[in-house]
């Protein structure tokens, strides 16, 4: 009998993508992985997030590279990027041709008396389902996860929305 190895990323990728029929069978053979898994059970962290997709966190030093007045925003980018994915799950793909599946999307309103004077802060969360704002960087499979991240990485999103000054 010959052993075959697959990575959890994998693994996910191949369920996000699949039948029913085929994720009861992938549930079946990697049995107790959890392809299902609630983000917000998960301490809402990037570096945390990081692991759940087996990626080697950066920090800001490695955008040295850039001007030093760019930097908070590329590494903020990068880090919403990285905590999205790990929100949608490995391997989510929004399909924005098929108008039955949701996507949710963060509104924020500026607000200068924002608490801690971040200068944004959540609105509301909406689902449209065939039309992007945003992209799919940005976009949420559920209302409950995008509450939740947007909630979360407050400051994350405000050094990502306030581009270096010039």
């Amino acid at each position: 009998m010959q052993t075959l190895t697959i990575t959890a990323a994998n693994a996910q990728k191949a369920y996000n993508g699949a039948s029913k029929e085929v994720k009861e069978v992938l549930r079946s053979f990697c049995a107790p992985y959890n392809f299902d898994q609630d983000i917000t059970s998960v301490e809402p962290s990037y570096e945390a997030y990081c692991q759940l997709l087996a990626r080697k966190p950066l920090t800001i030093s490695d955008y040295a590279f850039l001007p030093e007045d760019e930097r908070e925003y590329a590494y903020a980018n990068h880090q919403l990027d990285v905590i999205i994915q790990a929100a949608n799950g490995v391997g989510h793909v929004f399909d924005y041709a098929n108008e039955a599946q949701e996507k949710w999307y963060i509104w924020w309103v500026w607000d200068e008396n924002a608490a801690g004077g971040s200068g944004f802060s959540l609105d509301d969360v909406c689902c449209l389902c065939s039309v992007s704002f945003v992209g799919a960087r940005r976009s949420f499979k559920n209302e409950k996860t995008a509450r939740f991240i947007a909630t979360s990485f407050l400051s994350i999103f405000n050094k990502a929305l306030k581009p270096a000054k010039s």
